[in-house]
Protein backbone atom coordinates (compact mmCIF):
# COMPACT_ATOMS: atom_id res chain seq x y z
CA UNK A 1 0.00 0.00 0.00
CA UNK A 2 0.74 3.58 -0.75
CA UNK A 3 -0.98 6.36 0.10
CA UNK A 4 1.77 8.85 -0.44
CA UNK A 5 0.63 7.92 -4.20
CA UNK A 6 -2.79 9.72 -3.21
CA UNK A 7 -1.44 11.62 -0.82
CA UNK A 8 2.33 13.44 -1.18
CA UNK A 9 2.60 14.93 2.29
CA UNK A 10 1.28 14.53 5.62
CA UNK A 11 -0.62 17.78 5.07
CA UNK A 12 -2.49 16.42 1.98
CA UNK A 13 -3.32 13.20 3.73
CA UNK A 14 -4.23 15.30 7.11
CA UNK A 15 -6.64 18.11 5.25
CA UNK A 16 -8.42 15.55 2.68
CA UNK A 17 -11.85 14.39 3.23
CA UNK A 18 -12.70 11.27 4.58
CA UNK A 19 -14.07 9.69 1.34
CA UNK A 20 -11.34 10.34 -0.34
CA UNK A 21 -9.06 8.88 2.25
CA UNK A 22 -11.27 5.55 2.13
CA UNK A 23 -11.31 6.14 -1.74
CA UNK A 24 -7.15 5.93 -1.50
CA UNK A 25 -6.97 3.25 0.72
CA UNK A 26 -9.38 1.09 -1.26
CA UNK A 27 -7.82 1.40 -4.63
CA UNK A 28 -4.37 0.72 -2.24
CA UNK A 29 -5.62 -2.36 -1.08
CA UNK A 30 -8.21 -3.33 -3.61
CA UNK A 31 -5.64 -5.41 -6.16
CA UNK A 32 -4.98 -8.27 -3.29
CA UNK A 33 -8.39 -8.78 -2.33
CA UNK A 34 -10.20 -8.71 -5.91
CA UNK A 35 -11.48 -12.20 -5.26
CA UNK A 36 -12.86 -11.74 -1.67
CA UNK A 37 -11.17 -14.39 -0.19
CA UNK A 38 -7.56 -12.79 1.05
CA UNK A 39 -8.11 -10.36 3.93
CA UNK A 40 -5.47 -7.67 5.73
CA UNK A 41 -5.58 -6.15 9.24
CA UNK A 42 -6.91 -2.88 10.22
CA UNK A 43 -4.38 -2.55 12.85
CA UNK A 44 -1.10 -3.68 10.35
CA UNK A 45 -2.15 -1.36 7.66
CA UNK A 46 -2.51 1.98 9.83
CA UNK A 47 0.63 1.39 11.29
CA UNK A 48 1.88 0.92 7.24
CA UNK A 49 0.29 4.79 6.79
CA UNK A 50 1.74 6.18 10.02
CA UNK A 51 5.69 4.87 8.96
CA UNK A 52 5.09 6.89 5.38
CA UNK A 53 4.03 9.64 7.31
CA UNK A 54 6.80 9.79 10.24
CA UNK A 55 3.99 8.23 12.88
CA UNK A 56 2.21 11.31 12.63
CA UNK A 57 -0.92 10.70 15.05
CA UNK A 58 -2.96 12.82 13.03
CA UNK A 59 -1.87 10.46 9.71
CA UNK A 60 -3.09 7.83 11.72
CA UNK A 61 -6.68 9.28 12.43
CA UNK A 62 -7.58 10.15 9.10
CA UNK A 63 -6.72 6.45 8.52
CA UNK A 64 -9.02 4.77 10.86
CA UNK A 65 -11.62 6.99 10.18
CA UNK A 66 -11.32 6.20 6.39
CA UNK A 67 -11.51 2.33 7.33
CA UNK A 68 -14.36 3.20 9.68
CA UNK A 69 -16.79 5.46 6.66
CA UNK A 70 -15.76 1.98 4.69
CA UNK A 71 -17.25 -0.22 7.56
CA UNK A 72 -20.40 1.77 7.71
CA UNK A 73 -21.43 1.83 3.94
CA UNK A 74 -20.57 -1.98 4.34
CA UNK A 75 -17.64 -2.08 1.99
CA UNK A 76 -15.33 -4.09 4.29
CA UNK A 77 -15.97 -6.17 7.07
CA UNK A 78 -14.57 -8.58 9.29
CA UNK A 79 -12.70 -12.06 7.67
CA UNK A 80 -15.15 -15.20 8.90
CA UNK A 81 -12.99 -17.59 11.30
CA UNK A 82 -10.04 -15.06 11.27
CA UNK A 83 -9.75 -12.59 14.35
CA UNK A 84 -8.54 -9.17 13.83
CA UNK A 85 -8.62 -10.04 9.85
CA UNK A 86 -10.93 -7.86 7.26
CA UNK A 87 -12.59 -8.36 3.64
CA UNK A 88 -14.05 -7.00 1.00
CA UNK A 89 -17.65 -7.33 0.85
CA UNK A 90 -19.49 -8.05 -2.26
CA UNK A 91 -20.22 -4.69 -2.18
CA UNK A 92 -16.77 -3.72 -1.71
CA UNK A 93 -15.72 -5.87 -4.53
CA UNK A 94 -18.07 -4.31 -6.71
CA UNK A 95 -16.82 -0.58 -5.30
CA UNK A 96 -13.04 -1.42 -5.85
CA UNK A 97 -13.75 -1.38 -9.65
CA UNK A 98 -15.51 1.66 -9.94
CA UNK A 99 -12.93 4.65 -11.08
CA UNK A 100 -14.77 7.19 -8.49
CA UNK A 101 -15.66 5.35 -5.11
CA UNK A 102 -17.60 8.65 -4.30
CA UNK A 103 -19.97 8.67 -6.63
CA UNK A 104 -20.98 5.26 -6.21
CA UNK A 105 -21.30 5.00 -2.87
CA UNK A 106 -23.68 8.23 -2.99
CA UNK A 107 -25.56 6.79 -5.87
CA UNK A 108 -26.43 3.53 -3.83
CA UNK A 109 -27.28 5.17 -0.27
CA UNK A 110 -30.52 5.06 0.59
CA UNK A 111 -30.90 4.71 4.86
CA UNK A 112 -33.17 1.51 5.43
CA UNK A 113 -35.14 3.87 8.19
CA UNK A 114 -36.32 5.26 5.51
CA UNK A 115 -38.19 2.40 3.75
CA UNK A 116 -40.56 -0.02 4.89
CA UNK A 117 -38.72 -3.54 6.51
CA UNK A 118 -40.64 -5.24 3.30
CA UNK A 119 -38.88 -3.22 1.02
CA UNK A 120 -35.58 -3.71 2.83
CA UNK A 121 -36.12 -7.39 2.88
CA UNK A 122 -36.80 -7.86 -0.76
CA UNK A 123 -35.29 -5.15 -2.37
CA UNK A 124 -32.02 -3.62 -0.98
CA UNK A 125 -29.41 -5.98 -2.05
CA UNK A 126 -30.33 -5.71 -5.57
CA UNK A 127 -30.30 -1.93 -5.02
CA UNK A 128 -26.96 -1.44 -3.14
CA UNK A 129 -25.24 -3.99 -6.13
CA UNK A 130 -26.65 -1.65 -8.58
CA UNK A 131 -29.68 -3.92 -9.96
CA UNK A 132 -31.90 -0.96 -10.20
CA UNK A 133 -34.38 -2.39 -12.39
CA UNK A 134 -34.95 -5.64 -10.64
CA UNK A 135 -34.96 -3.58 -7.06
CA UNK A 136 -37.80 -1.84 -8.28
CA UNK A 137 -40.16 -4.24 -9.59
CA UNK A 138 -39.68 -6.32 -6.17
CA UNK A 139 -40.63 -3.18 -4.75
CA UNK A 140 -43.72 -2.98 -6.61
CA UNK A 141 -44.64 -6.74 -6.25
CA UNK A 142 -44.16 -6.49 -2.51
CA UNK A 143 -46.81 -3.73 -2.76
CA UNK A 144 -49.10 -5.78 -4.83
CA UNK A 145 -48.61 -8.69 -2.70
CA UNK A 146 -49.59 -7.06 0.12
CA UNK A 147 -52.73 -5.41 -1.41
CA UNK A 148 -54.08 -8.82 -2.25
CA UNK A 149 -53.02 -10.12 1.65
CA UNK A 150 -55.01 -7.26 3.29
CA UNK A 151 -58.13 -7.02 0.97
CA UNK A 152 -58.49 -10.61 0.71
CA UNK A 153 -58.50 -10.90 -2.84
CA UNK A 154 -57.77 -13.91 -4.57
CA UNK A 155 -54.70 -14.38 -6.89
CA UNK A 156 -56.34 -13.74 -10.25
CA UNK A 157 -56.74 -10.02 -8.98
CA UNK A 158 -53.02 -8.74 -10.18
CA UNK A 159 -51.94 -5.42 -11.01
CA UNK A 160 -53.71 -2.00 -12.06
CA UNK A 161 -57.20 -4.27 -11.66
CA UNK A 162 -55.99 -5.26 -7.59
CA UNK A 163 -55.63 -2.07 -7.08
CA UNK A 164 -58.35 -0.04 -8.19
CA UNK A 165 -60.66 -3.06 -7.24
CA UNK A 166 -59.42 -2.98 -3.40
CA UNK A 167 -59.65 0.59 -2.66
CA UNK A 168 -62.36 1.20 -4.99
CA UNK A 169 -64.38 4.29 -3.46
CA UNK A 170 -67.21 3.68 -1.04
CA UNK A 171 -66.70 -0.04 -1.69
CA UNK A 172 -63.06 -1.34 -1.79
CA UNK A 173 -61.82 -3.03 1.39
CA UNK A 174 -59.53 -0.68 1.43
CA UNK A 175 -60.83 2.12 0.91
CA UNK A 176 -61.27 4.87 4.02
CA UNK A 177 -64.96 5.67 4.04
CA UNK A 178 -64.44 8.41 6.32
CA UNK A 179 -62.85 10.43 3.63
CA UNK A 180 -64.49 12.36 0.58
CA UNK A 181 -65.20 10.10 -2.43
CA UNK A 182 -62.68 12.07 -4.49
CA UNK A 183 -59.74 11.40 -1.75
CA UNK A 184 -60.99 8.04 -2.01
CA UNK A 185 -60.23 7.72 -5.91
CA UNK A 186 -57.21 9.88 -5.88
CA UNK A 187 -55.76 7.08 -3.49
CA UNK A 188 -56.83 4.14 -5.78
CA UNK A 189 -55.49 6.11 -8.54
CA UNK A 190 -52.21 6.72 -6.90
CA UNK A 191 -52.36 3.12 -6.52
CA UNK A 192 -53.17 1.80 -9.31
CA UNK A 193 -50.75 4.50 -11.58
CA UNK A 194 -48.05 3.24 -9.10
CA UNK A 195 -48.10 -0.47 -10.08
CA UNK A 196 -48.69 0.14 -13.46
CA UNK A 197 -45.77 2.53 -13.97
CA UNK A 198 -42.97 0.95 -11.58
CA UNK A 199 -44.28 -2.72 -11.47
CA UNK A 200 -45.66 -3.32 -14.71
CA UNK A 201 -43.05 -2.20 -17.22
CA UNK A 202 -40.01 -3.69 -14.89
CA UNK A 203 -41.89 -7.43 -15.75
CA UNK A 204 -42.26 -7.53 -18.95
CA UNK A 205 -38.81 -5.84 -20.24
CA UNK A 206 -35.50 -4.34 -18.67
CA UNK A 207 -35.62 -0.94 -17.94
CA UNK A 208 -32.26 1.46 -17.54
CA UNK A 209 -32.70 2.77 -14.08
CA UNK A 210 -30.19 5.85 -12.37
CA UNK A 211 -29.53 4.86 -8.81
CA UNK A 212 -31.35 8.00 -7.80
CA UNK A 213 -34.70 7.22 -10.02
CA UNK A 214 -34.40 3.96 -8.09
CA UNK A 215 -34.32 5.27 -4.87
CA UNK A 216 -37.18 7.92 -5.14
CA UNK A 217 -39.40 4.75 -6.68
CA UNK A 218 -38.29 2.73 -3.02
CA UNK A 219 -39.44 5.56 -1.23
CA UNK A 220 -42.55 5.42 -2.87
CA UNK A 221 -43.28 1.96 -2.64
CA UNK A 222 -42.90 2.18 0.60
CA UNK A 223 -45.06 4.97 1.83
CA UNK A 224 -47.93 2.73 0.02
CA UNK A 225 -47.33 0.01 1.67
CA UNK A 226 -47.68 1.63 5.17
CA UNK A 227 -50.95 2.99 4.04
CA UNK A 228 -51.55 -0.52 2.94
CA UNK A 229 -50.74 -1.72 6.23
CA UNK A 230 -52.53 0.62 7.67
CA UNK A 231 -56.49 -0.45 5.90
CA UNK A 232 -55.84 -4.16 6.42
CA UNK A 233 -53.82 -7.34 7.04
CA UNK A 234 -50.99 -6.87 5.15
CA UNK A 235 -47.61 -8.80 5.72
CA UNK A 236 -44.85 -7.88 7.31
Amino acid sequence: MNLRSFFPTHQDLESAPVSAVASALLKSLAPGLRNGEESFSIYNTVIQASYLYDGRWECERAVSEAFGWLAARNLICGAPKQDSQTILTREGLHAAKTSDLVSWVADRELPEALLHPAIVRECMTNFRLGKFDTAVFEAFKTLEVAIRHAAGLPAADIGVHLARKAFKPNDGVLSDLTTEPGEQQALADLMAGAIGSYKNPHSHRKQALAAHEAREMLILASHLLRIVHTRGRAPS
